[in-house]
């Protein structure tokens, strides 16, 4: 009878041969034969990755500790985008040889945004999407939508049809993570600790929000990044840079400045000059995509019209199993392998990918290069605009010109103070205005709440108007709110409030508010109707909604009214 092994001891030899090969398991280091790009493809490539937080919301590491993983990943910048704070502002810059930028991750009605590119405002920014991208529009910063396919209730992007300038995140590692699936998530975590690279790419599914991409590209153009949303220790953060990274095409070196190298990268990475490359599976370095006719040249990011000899090239990575797919509005039109030389004379939006076999993620995901005549590309651009305030009609009704007694009295939390005062002429108003000097206190258990605001406790039917209008201007650009106060038993205080964000500036404006733009503050008790015809207060209020604690200042109200 022929000797065997004990089925118990054949599983265990076959398991330890599994996890030794895992174990001995790396990328590809070196590719044979890689196609060297054409002179017009000659730039700067950085590398680096975008998304992630730190002790300054939810993350597992501070910002030192996180640099350091991001210096053995071999990264050359990190975007750091921490919850609805820029508190590690102060540190952005070069630490040793890694470029620091510091965004925000702003949570929002529709989803989350990514925010980058400028300064700390004063103000806090509002929960309604279309606020928050004028917001970063007029702080000329940068919108990326975060997740936008999340298998996470909340977390998905939910208004892919509002206007602007916004990219998307085509890869998201934390979707990544939850898509997978718990068995895969399981193996994954026992493949970990042998090798954490090959256990957390192996993760790694065809992205659904490509699809998400490419509806966007068929209206305008549309930046794709890939996200790490790294958060926690366990996977390591050097571990998940590792695994997918963003490749920006810059036109010159860095320079070592912080502030301009910073602007470079965070410009070309909304402006769509880069790659998303799963450097996991094998190092994407040197790749391109470029279009080229009679000695001009176009990248990643371009617009150039459709020539019979315009020729779309990529190239740079020839992995021997490689396969380069190019697209066109979406939909594979060529196919080969080590490279593509297509002529591109018809119209479209092309972008890259390239796959390699027994991995269903894309290796590499190019930003497209749009071959258009120039009138397509005006209406296309025309779609990144956003749609201009609601028009301030003359009052109808209701018109408060704080000439005699206001209707509007002043209120405010016992850690905050607010001062209402008559100012004839208001520095440029007719007639007198509301003079208001507010100071915020700051929050903690004394005043959970600091505000200041002012108040009309009878405002009467106001069913019959559509909305607010008044003119205001401040010595600095700060948040307040509209607020409307009707009953709800099921809300706090048996009261719901219901805003809108309204923004100040250094001269005199006129701000319309339509009463179908407030907001309830108490989305999960709200009755879902606004009762303009049984309202218990109109408000006009600073509180930590709108700016931080120990926010202070002064701004002028005048000509209050319905239309």
């Amino acid at each position: 009878m022929p000797w065997r092994l004990p089925p118990v001891r054949s599983l265990l030899i076959l398991a330890a041969v599994a996890v030794a090969g895992v174990a001995l398991w790396r990328p590809a280091t070196e590719l044979s034969g890689a196609q060297a790009p054409p002179p017009e493809a000659r730039g700067t490539e950085v590398v680096g990755v975008v998304h992630v937080h730190t002790t300054h919301s939810d993350g597992a590491l501070d910002i030192a500790d996180v640099v350091e993983e991001s210096r053995a990943a071999g990264l050359d910048f990190l975007l750091v985008t921490d919850h609805n704070t820029l508190a590690a502002k102060p540190q952005e810059g070069y630490h040793e040889d890694l470029l620091l930028i510091v965004g925000t991750e702003i949570s929002t009605d529709s989803g989350h945004v990514l925010a980058f590119g400028f300064d700390p405002p004063a103000y806090r920014f509002p929960r309604r999407a279309l606020d928050v991208l004028r917001d970063i529009h007029d702080l000329g910063g940068a919108a990326i939508v975060a997740h936008p396919t999340s298998p996470r209730q909340g977390l998905e992007w939910s208004d892919p049809a509002l206007p602007g300038a916004w990219g998307i995140e085509v890869l998201n590692g934390d979707t990544q993570w939850r898509a997978a699936g718990v068995p895969r998530m399981l193996l994954s975590g026992l493949l970990y600790p042998f090798n954490p690279q090959y256990a957390l790419t192996r993760l790694m599914t065809r992205p659904a929000a490509a699809q998400m991409w490419d509806e966007l590209l068929a209206r305008r153009p549309t930046a794709g990044i890939v996200g790490a949303d790294a958060h926690t220790r366990l996977p390591s953060y050097e571990a998940v840079f590792r695994v997918a990274r963003n490749h920006v095409i810059l036109d010159a070196p860095l320079s070592g400045d912080g502030a301009r190298d910073a602007a470079a990268v965070t410009d070309a990475l909304a402006r769509g000059r880069a790659f998303i490359g799963i450097d996991g599976i094998a190092p994407t370095d040197g790749f391109f995509f470029t279009a080229g006719r009679d000695g001009r040249s176009w990248t990643m990011g371009h617009s150039v019209p459709p020539h019979p000899r315009l020729a779309l090239r990529a190239g740079g990575v020839d992995h021997p199993e490689a396969q380069f797919h190019l697209l066109k509005d979406g939909e594979v039109v060529e196919s080969a392998a080590g490279g593509l030389d297509v002529k591109a004379d018809s119209a479209g939006v092309y972008r890259v990918e390239v796959t390699l076999p027994g991995w269903d993620v894309p290796w590499i995901m190019s930003n497209p290069i749009y071959v258009m005549e120039q009138a397509e590309r005006q209406r296309r651009a025309a779609n990144l605009a956003l749609p201009a305030a609601a028009r301030a009609p003359a009052p109808a009704a209701g018109r408060e010109r704080f000439e005699a007694e206001p209707g509007f009295v002043q209120a405010a939390a016992p850690s905050s103070s607010i001062v209402i005062s008559s100012d004839p002429g208001g520095d440029g108003a007719e007639g007198s205005a509301a003079r208001l000097t507010f100071r915020l206190g700051a929050d903690g258990a004394s005043d959970p709440a600091p505000y200041a605001a002012i108040v009309n406790i009878a405002p009467g039917d106001l069913s019959t108007y559509e909305g607010l209008v008044l003119s205001l201007r401040a010595d600095g650009v700060y948040r307040l709110a509209l607020v409307l106060r009707d009953p709800n038993p099921r809300a706090p205080q048996d009261t719901e409030w219901w805003s809108a964000p309204l923004k100040t500036a250094r001269d005199w404006r006129q701000v319309a508010v339509p009463f179908s733009e407030l907001r309830s503050r108490h989305p999960r008790v709200t009755d879902g109707q606004l009762n303009l015809d049984d309202l218990e207060a109109v408000l006009l209020i600073i509180d930590t909604t709108a700016m931080p604690p120990g926010a202070a200042g002064t701004l002028w109200i005048d000509d209050v009214g319905l239309y």
